[in-house]
Parts: structure tokens; C-alpha cells; sequence
């Protein structure tokens, strides 16, 4: 058989559907290394570290182990079911009903948000960083990504957002969509941290530059000031963490005002938020600071950046 037919071959037997009377068949499966993803992955159910994810140009899926090994591959169906079988020898379960959720910025990983998802396990939620190809989709299409993940998570009660950078405003786009997750699990707070809310200087000025297209994607593109406009506020508690100098210089001499290196502190605000914090440090590396991680913890907790004072003594 020419090598053609066999790809097309091999590509017909991951679209057709399994026969209702058939047992979900799992393709053999050689446990693979894997960098987990990064652009051209999808997650679309996190559980525990173990992901399933969609590849974003041919369509087929995969089960990673929490250290990004492959386990499982093909149908979404037959990586659902060594899935099922994985949880229940391993009993694994949940940690909590509230789930939190972090989405890393543009051209980055879960694994940029490494840090904030130990802290946050060592407080007792549920965490779930998840992989979406942030150059390769548009932000109406991370928002769609993000639903189905929460509604593969039927056991989960309530959720909240930690966001870095271009995750901000795809959760703003997730919360003003009325998802069906909306009637499983209650929306509680969102921490964004250095979000261009108010858009992104680079792209205002480089968003009809060929190469910028390609190598930032549409949501790199869409992050000038005019495709914000409309964008609602999330209806939710929220607090926003921006990076700058503290002075009218910044870090970066080509943004006005006070920056991060890549975002003005004055394009991250929003009307409506419960508390701002400006931290000393860099766009890059916002989310590992251990003031922007003790803050994050407090306003998932207590809806605000600063620990509640501890209780009078009588």
C-alpha cells in the first residue's frame, strides 16, 4: 500500500465513530516522552495532572500522565476509557469541588505557571493548568476550549481563574459566553495577572505586520485597544496583579507611562475591580514572585490582595 493511502487510511479510522454496540477499541500505545503540548495541543479534560488533548491540526487525541508521558492515543473515546481505567487502579480523586483554574500568556505553557499551581495545590484546591495553542487559535476559540474542559469536570462546584497576560482576557471572553458549565458549577473570583485589558501597544501598532501575524497568531493581533472595546467586564469578583518601576519610566522606554516590559500599567485596569495590586517585576516572570503568590492566594480566599487581619483578642 503507497505510503498516501496509508495516511489516508490511518486518518479515516481516527474520525469514524465507534459502532454503539462496539467496545471503544484503544490503539496500541508505546509510553512516549512527550513536551506536553506547547502550540499545537489542546487540553480538553484535566484531572489530577493527567490531561486529554486534542491536536489542533489533525484532530486526534492523546492521554498525558502528570509527567507528560503519553499513556493513551486516538479517539477522544478510547482515551476516555484507559482514562477510567488509569483512576480507578490508581483511585485517583479530587482534592477539592473548587477548581482553579490557570491559563498562561501568549506563546507560553502550563508549565510557566508551574509555581502559582504548587502554591495553590498546597492550599487545598483542586488546580488545573491548562495547554491551549495560544498562537495558533483565536480567543473566541480558547474561551470555546475552556468550556469544554469545564464541562468535562461534572464533579466540580465551584471554579475561579488565575490568569497571566492574553489568559485574562480569554477568561473575560469565557465569562461573558453563557456556557452550559454555567449551570454545573458557580463562577467565583478571577486574579489576572499583567492583562492588557485596555490592549497591547505591540499590537496596536503591529497588527497589520505580516511576520508579527505569524508568529503571534490572531490572539496576538486581536489585542489591540479596538477589539477590547466591546469586551464586557467579568461579572464576577476580580482583582488585577500589574508588574512596573513604580515611576513614570517603566521598564520598557518604547510603552508610555509606567510598564512591565511588554504591558502599560494603566492598559491593565478595568472599571469594576475588587482590588488592584502594582508589584516590582517584570512581564515574563510576574507569576512567580512570592508577593504575587501570597496576594493570589489571599483574593481567592478573602476577595482581596492583603491577609485579613487576624481576630481581636478578648
Amino acid at each position: 500500500m503507497a505510503l498516501p493511502s496509508l495516511v489516508v487510511w490511518g486518518l479515516c479510522l481516527l474520525q469514524a465513530p465507534a459502532l454503539p454496540s462496539q467496545e471503544v477499541q484503544e490503539p496500541p500505545n508505546l509510553p512516549m516522552k512527550t513536551l506536553g503540548g506547547k502550540q499545537f495541543w489542546q487540553d480538553v479534560f484535566v484531572f489530577q495532572g493527567w490531561r486529554i488533548q486534542k491536536h489542533h491540526y489533525l484532530g486526534h487525541c492523546r492521554l498525558l500522565d502528570p509527567k507528560d508521558v503519553r499513556r493513551a492515543w486516538g479517539r477522544m473515546a478510547a482515551c476516555e476509557a484507559a482514562f477510567a481505567r488509569i483512576r480507578e487502579e490508581k483511585k485517583l480523586r479530587r482534592r477539592s469541588d473548587h477548581l482553579v483554574v490557570l491559563l498562561h500568556g501568549l506563546g507560553r505553557s502550563k508549565d510557566s505557571m508551574k509555581a502559582m499551581r504548587e502554591m495553590l495545590v498546597r492550599e487545598g484546591y483542586e488546580v488545573a493548568a491548562i495547554n491551549y495553542p495560544s498562537t495558533r487559535r483565536s480567543i473566541g476559540e480558547h474561551a470555546a476550549q475552556i468550556e469544554e474542559v469545564l464541562w468535562r469536570s461534572p464533579d466540580i462546584h465551584q471554579v475561579s481563574f488565575v490568569t497571566h497576560s492574553l489568559g485574562g482576557i480569554v477568561v473575560r471572553t469565557l465569562l461573558a459566553r453563557n456556557g452550559p458549565w454555567k449551570q454545573r458549577m458557580q463562577a467565583r473570583r478571577v486574579v489576572m495577572l499583567a492583562p492588557p485589558n485596555r490592549g497591547s501597544f505591540a499590537a496596536e501598532r503591529l497588527k497589520d505586520f505580516i511576520p508579527f501575524r505569524l508568529v503571534m497568531g490572531e490572539s496576538g493581533a486581536r489585542l489591540d485597544p479596538s477589539s477590547l472595546v466591546d469586551l464586557p467586564e467579568p461579572n464576577i469578583a476580580f482583582g488585577i496583579i500589574a508588574g512596573g518601576t513604580g515611576d513614570p519610566k517603566g521598564y520598557n522606554p518604547l510603552l508610555p507611562g509606567d510598564d512591565d516590559g511588554v504591558v502599560c500599567v494603566a492598559n491593565t485596569r478595568l472599571a469594576g475591580a475588587a482590588d488592584f495590586l502594582l508589584v516590582h517585576a517584570s512581564h515574563t516572570f510576574i507569576m512567580n514572585r512570592p508577593e504575587v503568590l501570597r496576594a493570589t492566594a489571599n483574593f481567592l480566599q478573602h476577595g482581596n490582595f492583603s491577609a485579613p487581619p487576624p481576630p481581636a483578642s478578648r
